[in-house]
């Protein structure tokens, strides 16, 4: 790394960079890779465990900082 703008941070805002413009000029959404399923009951059902195991995570985390301030 050299001083504070070094090469390696320099390659990765242009990476970012490069990446931000193509998704703008990408009019047809081609770039864009979704969860798609012949059921809407399957993917709903995914989405809502994925959303619930969000939460049960969140709310472990939250446990476990409360239980190590306490002691």
């Amino acid at each position: 790394m050299r001083g504070q703008y070094g090469t390696w941070k320099y390659i990765v805002c242009n990476a970012v960079i490069i990446r931000g413009v193509a998704r703008v000029l990408d009019l047809g959404s081609t770039m864009g890779n979704y969860n798609t399923s012949d059921n809407y009951l399957v993917s709903d059902y995914d989405a809502l465990k994925q959303d619930w195991m969000s939460v049960g995570a969140d709310l472990y985390g939250a446990l476990n900082t409360y239980e190590d301030e306490q002691e």
